[in-house]
């Protein structure tokens, strides 16, 4: 059984990708941050890809029988791709250099593992483990070892950049929304009401939050403070948004936007204005996660 009809539930809610205008390639913000990653369809099975921030550069990263997807994040120097695959036959944690190779597989467990986040100093991984709806988040080094529970109940774990928390999706039965817990695991907080907000993401500087929001049967891209005030939309019309990611300058928002049955990758400024597609056609793509370096 396929990874993506395993976890159909979770990546219904998770994944899910209006009018638009251009930021146009004079736009110095987006030639200076790095590549985006992102999971597409396109080849016939879920396949890695990365883009440049502007749009050129597509490159095909993983050509596995198999679906590899859920989630491909950088490791904070950008020089490495964790992502979940279900090559040998169960959905796994892998990690491989940012140019495709040396592809590693770091868990082995007969539930499914996807999701994998990295902590800013790159030495754990938070993911999580599970099937169907039941998911938990797990913590391991960056070598697959030492892995153990952090969380209950929980998926799509989101690392602080300074290390200190972790941002979740809680789970009770249809019901998702936003929490936080210390990184070892102690004092969660909740801080979103739901019933359907998932995707958290954390600005560089920490002091802010990008999510998933279902509005009106569709989905937009949200914000809010780090303690989960202010929350107001960014992203606006009639399409199903989700799973921001942040520039690694803090001024622009990568996000999946589902337009005619495919996604596609957007990128807008940070204030929700001025959104462009990366990805175009039948060429689409979902989940992104931006090189955590600026290209100077």
């Amino acid at each position: 059984m396929r990874l993506a009809l395993w976890t159909a539930p979770l990546l219904v809610a998770l994944t899910l990708v209006g009018s638009t205008s251009a930021l146009g390639p004079a736009d110095h913000s987006a030639k200076q941050n790095g590549k985006i990653a992102f999971h597409s369809t396109r080849g016939g099975n879920l396949d890695i890809f990365t883009i440049g921030s502007d749009g050129t550069g597509e490159t095909r990263l993983t050509t596995a029988a198999a679906d590899d997807c859920c989630r491909a994040v950088w490791s904070p120097d950008g020089s490495k791709i964790a992502f979940s695959s279900e090559r040998d036959g169960n959905g796994e944690i892998y990690v491989m250099n940012a140019d495709g190779g040396g592809q590693t597989r770091l868990t082995r467990n007969p539930k499914v593992d996807l999701f994998p986040s990295w902590s800013p100093d790159g030495r754990r991984i938070a993911f999580s483990r599970g099937r169907n709806t039941a998911f938990d988040l797990y913590v391991m080094r960056a070598d697959g070892s030492q892995q153990r529970k952090l969380v209950g109940g929980a998926v799509y774990a989101a690392w602080s950049p300074n290390g200190r928390k972790i941002a979740y999706v809680r789970v009770r039965g249809d019901r998702l929304w936003i929490e936080v817990v210390n990184a070892d695991g102690s004092r969660a907080r909740r801080l979103t009401r739901g019933p359907d907000d998932t995707g958290p993401a954390w600005a560089p500087a920490g002091n802010r939050l990008a999510f998933q929001r279902a509005v009106g049967g569709r989905s937009a891209i949200y914000a809010m403070n780090a303690d989960g005030r202010a929350q107001r939309r960014l992203s606006r019309g009639r399409s199903e948004d989700g799973t921001p990611s942040w520039s690694p300058d803090g001024r622009l928002i990568a996000f999946g936007r589902k337009i005619g049955g495919t996604e596609h990758i957007f990128v807008m400024k940070a204030d929700g204005t001025g959104a462009r597609p990366l990805t175009r056609g039948g060429r689409g793509g979902a989940v992104p996660d931006w090189q955590p370096i600026v290209i100077r």
